[in-house]
């Protein structure tokens, strides 16, 4: 049996700063991510998101998410979205209406406890980069099942704190590799299943990708570096996912992969 203790790897301060510096980078990242790093991802997550008729569609942490107003322009859903930042809510509301989206709900909040107040309940919960930082990571998916009805999926996404990128992140940047718990996809599954669900899908992404390398603490030499990083390795990431798509071979690396995505119900 589970206890309600857990340990939060960041605090208000590290996502404030993360936020404000990610949004540097937005005109950079829409293009890159969306073609080349993330392209994998889309597809995995787009084969669970498709649906003939709209529907509720959450993500927990939403500020500053570039995949938030992506998905929910892409298939119709109705978007809401929470965050404990005042300012990562005001981010997820400007990309939302940038994206002419005007059905949607920002909650300020932490999602610990506001599914004790929030009466609809969720087809989709999301999150990019979130329960990895909380140990254990089970905290974090047992509280997203409160969010979700009976049938719903939900797709957690995270780095491969495992692999060769998060070892790199260390010497780069030890502040944000701190932030962060290493466990491998196996754990990852195991945690859902922990929390009462069954996986039905489970992949490492991103072969050969650095984009998950964070640079927040160094201002404007921090952008600079990791402008260049992208550029460098944006072809690199690109050959492998088209090789992987085209002739079918399966890139995907405990080590060098740099994401991983399980896709979730509940039991």
């Amino acid at each position: 049996m589970m206890d309600d203790t857990h340990e939060n790897l960041t605090d208000k301060k590290v996502w404030g700063n993360y936020y404000k510096w990610k949004n540097t980078l937005n005109v950079v990242n829409k293009f890159i991510n969306r073609y080349f790093f993330d392209a994998e991802i889309i597809d995995v997550k787009s084969r669970f998101l498709k649906s003939d008729s709209p529907k509720n569609l959450m993500e927990m942490g939403v500020g500053g998410s570039v995949w938030f107003p992506f998905f929910v322009k892409k298939f119709g859903h109705r978007a809401y979205g929470i965050d404990y930042l005042q300012i990562g809510c005001d981010f997820a509301i400007e990309k939302l209406k940038k994206e002419k989206i005007r059905n949607f709900e920002i909650y300020y909040g932490d999602f610990f406890e506001y599914y004790k107040i929030l009466q609809d309940k969720m087809d989709f919960v999301v999150s990019f980069g979130v329960v990895e930082h909380f140990n254990p990571p089970t905290k974090a998916i047992k509280v997203f099942a409160n969010y979700l009805n009976d049938d719903g999926i939900m797709i957690n996404t995270c780095p491969n704190t495992g692999g060769f990128a998060m070892h790199l992140q260390k010497y780069f940047d030890k502040k944000v590799y701190d932030n962060h718990l290493r466990f491998t996809l196996k754990d990852f599954i195991r945690y859902h299943e922990e929390c009462g669900f069954d996986v039905i899908h489970a992949s490492y992404t991103g072969f050969l990708s650095f984009n998950n390398l964070v640079f927040s603490n160094y201002s404007l030499a921090g952008r600079v570096s990791k402008i260049f990083i992208k550029l460098i390795n944006a072809p690199i990431v690109c050959v492998f996912y088209w090789v992987k798509r085209v002739l079918n071979i399966n890139f995907s690396s405990k080590f060098f992969s740099s994401i991983m995505i399980v896709v979730s119900k509940k039991r």
